[in-house]
């Protein structure tokens, strides 16, 4: 999750660099549950 910061920072990003940010934050909490 982000914090304000640098989500408003995230803000000037293209949007499909945002969805791959996503992707790849989103399949590590994957992998640590699955670890965990």
């Amino acid at each position: 999750v982000l914090d304000n910061e640098e989500f408003s920072r995230f803000m000037g990003a293209p949007t499909n660099d945002i969805k791959d940010l996503l992707l790849m934050t989103s399949e590590k909490a994957k992998n640590n549950a699955s670890i965990l």
